[in-house]
């Protein structure tokens, strides 16, 4: 990793094409954008595109791993409602 001085703006480094999903959305959902993102972590936003807070790929995989482990049915996952926003934009 290269070093930056301290005082180099975020948006230096920060990812400007950022993926959300509905805090309403399902697991599998999150799990589809993972998967076909390759991202580690979702900001989910409420109904007024405020962000409501993050899931990352290792709270699916827990989540994943205890139904698993007892046999549960998440459902089935289906093609994700994301929404795509661009640094910047409103």
């Amino acid at each position: 990793a290269r070093q930056l001085p301290t005082t180099t703006p975020v948006s230096a480094v920060m990812s400007p094409d950022v993926v959300t999903l509905s805090n309403r959305d399902d697991i599998g959902a999150a799990c589809n954008v993972v998967a076909a993102r390759g991202v580690r972590r979702i900001p989910l936003v409420d109904a007024d595109h405020r962000i409501v807070g993050v899931a990352t790929h290792q709270d699916l995989l827990r989540v994943l791993a205890d139904a698993t482990r007892n046999g549960s049915d998440l459902g089935r996952t289906h093609r994700p409602r994301a929404r795509r926003h661009r640094a910047g934009a409103a």
